[in-house]
């Protein structure tokens, strides 16, 4: 009787079989909420088929349907899903002989996405991906679109080309609910890695300083058990000009940044690489061990190429190595910058940034894409999944879409 039991559920165990797997709700119809939306936003940035949107669609999304939590999100006879795009909105991104360039997007949509756009339906758009994919296509052929810091001139231009009958207050009063919803959820030790080299000047030195102020008046909140910024520079050498811990509270900090050295001479960027690990991000530089709690972040800004790009190169790899790990952002200015030594100093190539200058503008929107990002990395799955459960009897088969 025992050898029979013992044969009857080692027979079950054959007969079935426990499958888990992952559905990616950004492809399920009127899947809402907003790590949906946060999925949807991250994978159209990072095909990187269009310019940055200066986190205008995130916040359309939020603004239009509360991510589609809103109860008239999916009503009866209406297709726009979560960015509420209108039939007519649509036809306009599939309108050839209106806006030209579409031809050649279309091409990227396909290659990355899998979809050919000029076969996409109005009932389509109940799926988060296509949604977002249209309001970003429209975004994109009207151009045009206002910095993210500028809240007031964003929601003119989703009145204007957007929601014709919506009001710029409701627009700022939900933006600036989102905003604070989406405060980071863990604390960040930052620290600047900045070319002072002379090729640099002085007068674009101090560009570079304004620059650091912004990132930390821009949603870092200074603090031992909040945020910390150190700065490290480069020439022919490198220096920490100051840890993480050394001010705790923003005013402090922000004088500090003033009074950065601009050096001039040599570009010594394997040696700030090699600081960075060695003094920056260690207990005695005042780095935090952690990680639960706290994200490490780098940005390494270089007008051009290292004195040495094999030592660059090594340095870069010893930084990538480093536990605990660092997000290492690289921007290089000028188009005499070696793309070799960004990619290799970049965690990854959505982590590298070419700007053709020091133009304050160029450098206000880079700052504000990076601080929300940073928040992003911490606050938001790259992909979202719902586990689905199931037993099958021998022979059958899962199919998901």
């Amino acid at each position: 009787i025992f050898l029979m039991a013992a044969k009857v559920i080692i027979l079950s165990l054959f007969c079935f079989a426990v499958v888990q797997s992952q559905v990616d709700l950004t492809l399920v119809p009127n899947a809402s909420g907003s790590d949906v939306v946060k999925a949807v936003v991250s994978k159209i940035e990072t095909a990187r088929l269009f310019p940055t949107d200066h986190r205008l669609l995130r916040r359309i999304a939020y603004v239009e349907s509360l991510d589609g939590e809103d109860t008239r999100a999916f009503r009866d006879g209406y297709h726009g899903g979560i960015w509420q795009v209108n039939r007519a909105t649509l036809i306009d991104t599939q309108n050839l002989s209106a806006h030209p360039g579409l031809v050649s997007l279309y091409d990227k949509v396909q290659a990355y996405f899998g979809i050919d756009w000029r076969f996409v339906t109005w009932e389509d758009l109940r799926m988060p991906l296509y949604s977002g994919l249209a309001a970003r296509i429209y975004l994109w052929s009207v151009g045009g679109i206002p910095l993210a810091g500028e809240i007031d001139a964003q929601a003119t231009y989703w009145r204007t080309i957007y929601k014709y009958n919506g009001t710029e207050k409701d627009f700022v009063s939900l933006v600036k609910a989102l905003e604070k919803e989406e405060n980071c959820r863990v604390d960040v030790d930052l620290i600047f890695v900045l070319d002072s080299s002379g090729s640099i000047r002085s007068v674009n030195f101090q560009k570079v300083r304004e620059f650091v102020k912004n990132f930390i008046t821009s949603g870092i909140t200074i603090g031992q058990d909040e945020d910390q910024v150190g700065v490290i520079v480069f020439s022919n050498g490198a220096q920490v000009v100051f840890n993480l811990d050394a001010y705790q509270n923003q005013a402090q900090l922000l004088s500090a940044v003033d009074n950065i050295p601009y050096i001039g001479s040599g570009t010594n960027t394997a040696a700030a690489l090699c600081q960075l690990i060695d003094e920056g991000f260690t207990e005695r530089g005042g780095a935090r061990l952690d990680l639960k709690t706290v994200l490490r972040v780098a940005i390494v800004m270089t007008d051009g190429k290292s004195n040495n790009p094999s030592d660059t190169l090594i340095a870069a790899a010893r930084v990538h190595d480093f536990r605990p790990s660092v997000l290492v952002y690289a921007v290089g200015v000028t188009d005499d910058v070696n793309q070799e030594e960004l990619n290799a100093i970049a965690t990854s190539a959505e982590s590298v940034e070419n700007l053709e200058s020091f133009d304050d503008s160029l450098l206000k929107e880079y700052q504000e894409e990076r601080s929300y990002e940073i928040c992003e990395k911490v606050s938001s799955p790259e992909d979202v999944g719902e586990s689905i459960n199931g037993t099958l009897e021998q022979g059958e088969q899962a199919r998901f879409q």
